[in-house]
């Protein structure tokens, strides 16, 4: 391939075919701040009813979410956010989260980050490859939860720039199904396989993604522009015009991002 100073090659895993030309949109969830004590006027009953309201609210947004995925990519899809749903009613789960709550004191949002974090551990150690990929969705779910919880905004990714490539750490399949498909050409992760749901999800949407770039984080910047070929698992950051040319003449359905 062509060399230019500032272009860089990456590679890692093609999860869902296609060659996409974009702008890259850095979508980085922040970290959530957890309180380690209760606030000392709040009460056992009332850490309770904060732990319930935050599971009533990831409800009826993963009821949400999975309406959206059922039109979108039909009902097998869909059938993913039961699953979710299913793990967010765990009744071992959330009486494991009240007894923090009640025996241990803590306050509700320590108790949920703690009972997950223990539960997604418990998964992880299975032998069973399904199951253990399952963690990934619980630890989805538990951070939906504690946002809830804590009065948190949940960005999704439902209104993007026209040409946008999502870059992520992880994308959800909550994030997936949220996708604005109108703008958005691709997305890149730093982890993940071809099997996560969100590949899946991909493959269904037609759109191209390339998982498991490992550093792709510290290498990208907000508005660049990337070649991403989600079959061969391969990027170019910042590509020289000639690579660029030679893409779209090689794939003439593929538009240059405007304002480069």
């Amino acid at each position: 391939y062509i060399e230019e100073k500032n272009m860089k090659r990456m590679t890692g895993i093609g999860a869902s075919e296609g060659v996409s030309i974009g702008k890259v949109l850095l979508f980085i969830t922040e970290e959530i701040v957890v309180p380690e004590t209760k606030d000392e006027n709040s009460t056992i009953e009332a850490e309770l009813a904060k732990l319930e309201n935050g599971l009533k609210k990831s409800k009826m947004q993963l009821i949400a979410i999975r309406e959206k995925v059922k039109e979108k990519m039909g009902e097998d899809k869909a059938a993913i956010f039961d699953g979710h749903i299913m793990l967010l009613e765990d009744d071992d789960l959330i009486s494991e989260v009240e007894d923090k709550i009640k025996g241990d004191g803590l306050p509700a949002a320590k108790a949920l980050h703690d009972g997950i974090n223990e539960y997604c551990d418990m998964i992880s150690q299975l032998d069973d490859p399904y199951l253990r990929e399952r963690a990934a969705d619980l630890q989805d779910i538990g951070k939906r939860w504690l946002k809830n919880l804590l009065g948190i905004k949940i960005y999704d990714l439902s209104n993007l720039e026209p040409d946008t490539v999502v870059v992520t750490y992880d994308l959800t399949p909550s994030d997936t199904a949220q996708l604005d498909l109108k703008n958005c050409v691709g997305f890149i992760t730093e982890v993940g396989g071809k099997t996560a749901h969100s590949a899946i999800m991909a493959r269904s949407l037609e759109l191209p993604a390339v998982v498991g770039v490992k550093g792709i984080l510290s290498e990208v910047k907000e508005g660049e522009i990337v070649i991403m070929d989600g079959e061969a698992g391969e990027l170019f950051l910042n590509p020289a015009e000639e690579l660029l040319s030679q893409y779209a003449v090689s794939y003439t359905h593929l538009t240059l991002p405007t304002n480069r």
